[in-house]
């Protein structure tokens, strides 16, 4: 894994520390993972990390998040950068595929990129039911098929499991990430906007995170990395533990939005 020790924005103290990230290298076929066993909205939720590329993807949908079932490989969600540092999201409910594609690009690899995903299938507009903000802006989707409205994904779903930074049984290819994540919030039966994660700086005008102060929901769970012992530790309160898997304290990074290395 590449460390450029560049940043597109002033870094230190914001008002609100990240003092973590996770470092997931793809050669290790490194991932958190958690199986969940209730229920809850499969129809409305926000997903929340701050990113940093490491190497060029090898191929597309190298996983941030994926929910799956470890025994159908044509079920699954996924969040993703491919290989052309582009960025997708994309819904296999067995012959069906929705999708949203984007012109975005992570152009510098020593940046920080805060990505928020909405999830909302209740919407009457097809547009609003999936929504990709970027450093706080919403993107256009180049390329896009919205699933129907109140249609059901996988996220939430007993017996499904989520990963971050590697995907469920994809036809036999490893989709692993090559990166850091740091704040991760995952918040279930909520369509939250960007500006509960993050703000824009008076001074220098650049995205910087803020501390999230809602409620998480059954299922919503919030990983700092802050304990190098316990990586995949929920500190929302829930207590959604991720498992580790070829990760290891030395994973833990002072890397992070606030003090970029």
């Amino acid at each position: 894994m590449s460390i450029l020790n560049s940043s597109i924005v002033p870094v230190g103290s914001t008002g609100y520390d990240i003092d973590n990230s996770l470092r997931f290298n793809d050669d290790d076929n490194a991932y958190l993972s958690r199986n969940v066993t209730t229920t809850t909205n499969r129809r409305t939720w926000t997903f929340s990390c701050w990113f940093k590329m490491g190497n060029q993807p090898s191929n597309s949908y190298s996983r941030i998040i994926d929910w799956g079932n470890t025994g159908n490989s044509s079920t699954k969600m996924l969040f993703a950068v491919n290989g052309d540092r582009t960025i997708t999201w994309q819904w296999h409910d067995g012959s069906t595929n929705y999708f949203g594609s984007y012109g975005f690009v992570i152009r510098d690899p020593s940046a920080w990129y805060h990505f928020t995903l909405v999830w909302d299938s209740t919407q009457a507009t097809s547009t609003n039911r999936v929504k990709l903000y970027v450093n706080g802006e919403l993107y256009t989707p180049s390329s896009v098929s919205y699933p129907a409205q109140n249609h059901e994904g996988y996220a939430n779903l007993s017996g499904y499991q989520g990963r971050l930074g590697n995907g469920i049984h994809d036809g036999g290819y490893e989709r692993n990430l090559d990166g850091y994540l740091a704040e991760v919030n995952f918040v279930d039966g909520q369509a939250l906007t960007p500006s509960d994660f993050g703000t824009t700086d008076a001074t220098y005008g650049h995205w910087k995170a803020k501390k999230y102060t809602g409620t998480y929901g059954t299922n919503g769970f919030y990983l700092d990395f802050k304990t190098s012992g316990s990586l995949g530790n929920d500190v929302s309160g829930n207590n959604n533990d991720y498992a580790t898997t070829n990760l290891a304290a030395t994973d833990q990074m002072l890397d992070s939005t606030t003090n970029n290395l």
